[in-house]
Order: C-alpha cells, then structure tokens, then sequence
C-alpha cells in the first residue's frame, strides 16, 4: 500500500512538477518583491526595478537565441544527440559569462568613477554578478524538462527559495540589506541550489566528449540556432524596448521610485499572468483543431466565445484590483507605497488591451500568419523609442501610464488590420461586418511578462 501511494505521488509529480515548479518561481519572486518593497521603500526599491530590468533584457536574448529554438531543434535529434546538443548549450554559458562579468564590470567602476549615475553601479554589479548564475538556473531548468526530468529541478528551485529567504533573513537581523548584498545572496542560493542539477549537467558534458568533440559540434549547433532564432532575437529587443522605454524615462526623469511603483503595480498584476500563461497552453492548440478540422466560421466561433469567457474573468480581476487598490497595496507594500495605488489602477486599464493583444495573437498564429507580430513589436518599439522621454516631461507619471497604453493599442491596431485582411482572403464574399472584433475573437464584450 505504502509503495502504491508513492508511486501515484510519483506519476502526479512529474505530471504537474513543470506547473508546480512555475508556482514556486512565481510564488517565490512574488513574495520576494513585497518583501524588499516594504523594507526598503518605494524609491529605495526602484534601484532593484531598475536593476532587474538588466537581468530581464540578458533573459530576453537567452530566451530568445537558446532556450525557444532549443524545444524544437531538440525534437529533429537522436538521444545521445539531444544530450551532446544540450552539453554545447551548456558550454556556451562560459563565454557568455564571461562576457557579462566584463560589461558589468566596465559599467559598475565607470558609476564608482562617477561617468555614470549611482544606479549604473547597481546595474553593473547585478549584471556581473547575478545575471551569469541566473541564466545558467534559467538553462538547466528548461534543459531538464526537455529531457523529461521534472523532480531534480523541482527540488534545486525550492532549495533556492528557502536558502535565499534564510539568507535575506541574515542580512536584515545584521542590517546589511542593500541591493549588492541581496544580488550576492541570491546569487549564492543559485549556485549552492545547483548542486542538485550536477548529475544532469555531467550527462550533458560526457555526451560531448573532450573539447576538441566540443568544437565539432558547436559549429553545427550553433548555425542552428542563429538560423531560427536571428527573428527571435530582434523580436525580443523590439519587445524589451516597448515595454521598458516608458519605465527607464520614468527613472530619468522622475526618479527611481517611479520604477519602483511600476514594479509595484506589475507585481500586483502577475496575478492575470497566471491565466495568460493558462491559455497559452489551452487555446492555440484547440484553434488550431477548429481551424483545420472544422473550418474557418467554427474556429471564429471557437475564438469568440473563448474572448468572451476568458475576458470576462479577466475584467472581474482586473475590476477588483482597481477597486481595492489602495488597501492592496497599503496590505503588501505598506501605508508608505498606498499613495501609489492609481498606478496600480491605471495598470488594470493596460491590462485590458494585454488581454485583447493576446486574443489577437492567438489567432494570427493560428493562421501561421506571424509577420503581423514583428511589425507590431516594430512599431511600438519605435513609437515608445521616440515618444518616452517627451510625455514623462510633459505628463510626468501619467504620461508614463498614457504611453505605455498606447504602445500596447499600437500593435493590436496592426493585429487586428491584418487578421482582416487574412479573413478577407480566406473567404472573399464575407461581410464587413462579420470581420468585426467580436467576430475574430478578441473583442470582450463589456470589456505586457
């Protein structure tokens, strides 16, 4: 009986581990965020937003050349193929940590120098630092799931969690919580939480051979990647960029505390994110069915009445984060961060066009028809490049809300021009009306990551 119970717990373990293994990570840096908002304050703690927006951008481009062509490339190759793929990946971690030791470095001694601001010193550090460990978690992790090992990196993220909270724990009895200590705190919980995923990166490293075996693979693997992802990659900067533009001229202008109450309200809205990521698993591939199986007018429908289930949800959360706003945020961040809450109000507004967004691209992957993508993530980019610093001057917090609104209506306007004409194309003969919001699903009736 004994065994029994622990097998079923075993099959529901590596069956959920990869969701339970997200709600650690989320549940952990959720917490975490709170934690040091209200132990440092909101403008102390704008210094952290800053600086994890370094840590974010490296992510970005990590995901974008290794982690996302990886899921595919993996699936075209034989077993001991897979481990030596994945054993150059993990080599190539070494340059470029190497790399972001350098520019970090370069950057913190030009902010001690005083050629940069204070904030550049924080950047410099954390990107020197923190970020080289963290994309290295970030690798093992996913390269762990690609091979179907769920429980050791289950076990190496929760190990990181808790040596982290006892290591913050430290630093605040000894008062010694400033940003490099936490950085270097948490970068030691990564590596010292690793030592769980050594069994999987020695298979990695043994699949490869010696270096020379290395360097004959690496060349093949790497022109493959480069070949899928050089889209990926800009898409990626273009992404960074018109989500971030708005929050760094927020920064410069106003001050480190405007960063921090952005972070405030994106923190607090993380929860929508747990059903986005939710219907990134449901719906493309159940509109893909209906598109292929059952035609064009079924997958419309399909995607109507998902907009409308899915949005409704969305604007009940949403409206409740705006009503309790302040005592939200007074709750988790302290009565010190309340005079704050509209951010958070403002950001429940943004929300809605994040959700319509997604519906959008739901259904213009759906048509394997993603151009429409890059040139939305172009344009808004551009737009929040050009437009940032001028409404922060002229608006001040309220421009940052204002702008980052419509680098987010920018895309979707684009979106929605082409799965019109996609739709026009497909069946000429169709009424204007039918290629109405509502009718290609992303129009919530009564209503970025």
């Amino acid at each position: 009986m004994e065994y029994r119970i622990k097998d079923i717990f075993f099959r529901l373990l590596k069956r959920y581990g990869i969701i339970l293994d997200q709600m650690v990570l989320s549940g952990g840096n959720f917490l975490l965020v709170i934690a040091l908002a209200r132990l440092w304050g909101v403008s102390r703690f704008g210094h952290f937003a800053l600086a994890w927006m370094a840590v974010l951008f490296a992510l970005s481009l990590h995901q974008a050349f290794v982690t996302q062509p990886m899921f595919t490339l993996l699936g075209k190759q034989s077993e001991g193929d897979r481990k030596a793929w994945l054993g150059v990946l993990l080599w190539l971690h070494l340059p470029v940590g190497v790399i972001l030791v350098a520019v970090g470095g370069i950057i913190g001694l030009l902010g001690r120098w005083g050629m940069l601001s204070q904030v550049w010193v924080y950047i410099g550090v954390t990107t020197a630092v923190f970020t080289p460990v963290y994309l290295l978690q970030e690798f093992l992790r996913k390269a762990a799931f690609a091979e179907r090992q769920i429980i050791r990196p289950l076990l190496a993220d929760v190990c990181c969690f808790v040596l982290l909270v006892i290591g913050l724990g430290i630093l605040w009895w000894a008062g010694a919580l400033g940003l490099v200590a936490v950085f270097g705190v948490w970068s030691a919980a990564i590596l010292m939480s690793l030592v769980w995923m050594c069994p999987i990166a020695e298979r990695f490293v043994q699949a490869c051979g010696p270096l020379s075996g290395v360097r004959r693979c690496s060349r093949r693997v790497l022109s493959a990647h480069y070949a899928f992802s050089k889209w990926l990659v800009g898409k990626a900067l273009l992404q960074w960029l018109s989500g971030n533009a708005f929050i760094i001229a927020a920064a410069s202008v106003l001050g480190p505390a405007a960063a921090g109450a952005v972070r405030i309200a994106q923190n607090i809205l993380g929860l929508t994110h747990v059903l986005f990521l939710a219907l990134e698993s449901i719906i493309p591939l159940r509109a893909s069915y209906h598109l292929h199986r059952n035609g064009l007018n079924a997958f419309l429908h399909y995607m109507h009445a998902q907009a409308v289930r899915y949005g409704g949800l969305t604007l009940i959360i949403l409206a409740g984060l705006a009503l309790w706003a302040r005592p939200i945020v007074s709750l988790l961040y302290g009565h010190g961060a309340a005079a704050w809450a509209w951010v958070v109000q403002g950001y429940c507004g943004l929300y809605v066009l994040v959700f319509a967004t997604l519906m959008a691209q739901f259904v213009i992957r759906t048509f394997e028809h993603t151009r429409p993508i890059f040139w939305g993530y172009a344009a808004s980019a551009t737009f929040s490049l050009f437009a940032a610093t001028l409404m922060v001057q002229w608006w001040q917090m309220p421009g940052v809300l204002a702008g980052l609104i419509l680098s987010q209506f920018i895309p979707l306007a684009i979106y929605l021009l082409a799965i019109r004409k996609k739709i026009r194309s497909l069946r000429p003969d169709v009424a204007p009306a039918d290629t109405s919001l509502a009718r290609v699903g992303v129009h919530v009736e009564g209503s970025r990551a």
